[in-house]
């Protein structure tokens, strides 16, 4: 699949955090949470590529990587082709202002004591000094590009409504025209009736600022409704990426076909799902040596009888992410060329 060039490049990229005592002691007897365990992804221009799984999969922790609120333990992030922890000064203020992010809860994320106004302002005051009456025009053109009134600039957070809220998050991460919007469960905790009003709204708003968007979410319809491409992580590493509706009508990786069964509607299919995704998750701790998801995968168990290389490759062997059909990667020793 040709692709013109990414505008963020994640390039093995990994996140181990120290736990207990562990900090102070000799490195190789240090224990850590793998939380990302080697990410390697493209963002592409204008497209929406969303990060799904469990929770603790390792998706939050990938973001704010990308958004430089955490360093990486080792690997790269790209924009545009130069190495994100290299940049200072001018080229780490042009990154701030073009990679913004909208969180998933809006009411923490807007400064309460703070008007509408002064909200969407603050960017635009600190970046890029204008005139106080062409920051009102600037603001009042946010507003309607998400739909609201010029009026509500001089109201509180706690005046709007939640739908409301996450429009003014999304306001004041258009203030500096990003060209990446990182979207953390944009609409999970708003009511159901406004989820699909915002949703609407952000695939406007996407045509209208050539905005790429990389989504955070676990509900599988939002998913599917705004993504071009899904990446599915497990215990902080990639298992499947593909295009929308291939992934979701053609899933290859058991734990991806595990999600898709589990959110929909209760069959014989969905509740064996529905157990398997019950199952205990392995310690991030110490993440199984082979595939991280064999211990719940019914191919793996079911090899452990029928087929006992195949378990054991699954048990000792990490599979690779590979491309099995043309844009469609899948790590699973099922898929594997050297079976």
């Amino acid at each position: 699949m040709n692709h013109p060039d990414p505008i963020i490049g994640v390039r093995d990229l990994k996140k181990h955090f120290p736990i207990g005592s562990g900090t102070v002691l000799p490195l190789k007897e240090r224990k850590f949470v793998r939380a990302v365990d080697g990410v390697t992804l493209n963002l592409y221009p204008r497209e929406t590529l969303s990060l799904v799984g469990e929770s603790g999969s390792g998706k939050t922790t990938t973001a704010r990587m990308i958004l430089r609120l955490i360093a990486p333990t080792s690997g790269r992030v790209l924009f545009e082709g130069e190495d994100v922890a290299k940049f200072r000064g001018t080229k780490l203020r042009r990154y701030r202002a073009s990679v913004q992010a909208v969180f998933q809860d809006p009411w923490s994320s807007l400064n309460p004591r703070k008007r509408a106004g002064s909200i969407i302002a603050e960017p635009i005051v600190i970046n890029q000094p204008l005139p106080k009456a062409e920051i009102q025009v600037r603001v009042e053109e946010l507003l309607a590009a998400v739909g609201l009134s010029p009026t509500v600039m001089r109201h509180y957070p706690h005046e709007f409504s939640g739908g409301m809220r996450q429009r003014i998050a999304v306001a004041r991460a258009l203030a500096l025209n990003p060209s990446v919007i990182i979207l953390d469960e944009p609409v999970s905790a708003l009511d159901v009736s406004i989820r699909a009003q915002i949703m609407n709204l952000l695939r406007d708003l996407q045509d209208s600022f050539h905005i790429s968007y990389l989504l955070i979410a676990h509900d599988l319809a939002t998913v599917r409704y705004l993504s071009d491409r899904v990446a599915v992580m497990y215990l902080g590493r990639l298992v499947e990426v593909a295009p929308s509706e291939e992934l979701f009508e053609n899933p290859l990786h058991p734990y991806t076909q595990a999600l898709i069964a589990g959110s929909r509607s209760t069959t014989m299919v969905d509740e064996e799902a529905a157990r398997l995704l019950a199952s205990d998750i392995p310690s991030p701790v110490k993440p199984p040596s082979g595939c991280a998801f064999y211990a719940r995968c019914p191919v793996s168990v079911a090899a452990r009888s029928n087929d006992p290389t195949f378990y054991e490759r699954t048990v000792t062997e990490r599979p690779e992410l590979i491309e099995v059909r043309p844009g469609h990667l899948v790590a699973c020793h099922q898929f594997d060329p050297k079976d």
